[in-house]
């Protein structure tokens, strides 16, 4: 048995506005949405140093690493900056 933990947090523009409609991404694992307040939870994330890519179309991609310990939950905010349209 692989020994699970989660990781939550909020999601925020660069403007500090929640943002919804936000992809999180586990590597190689699991992923979430953010809802409207911009708040997430991504279950079954293994043990260990996970990296965890935020993405949504429009905003920069950011990518953390998180330490996760099974049975609990970590928190983790991310801040997306709008991507620069030179059209």
């Amino acid at each position: 048995m692989i020994d699970q933990g989660s990781a939550k947090g909020t999601l925020y523009s660069s403007a500090r506005v929640k943002l919804s409609g936000v992809t999180l991404q586990v590597f190689g694992g699991s992923s979430s949405v953010t809802n409207k307040g911009g708040k997430f939870t991504i279950q079954n994330v293994t043990e260990g140093w996970q990296s965890v890519t935020a993405s949504k179309v429009g905003y920069l991609s950011q990518q953390q690493f998180v330490y996760v310990n099974a049975g609990r939950s970590v928190t983790l905010d991310f801040t997306l900056a709008p991507e620069n349209n030179t059209r």
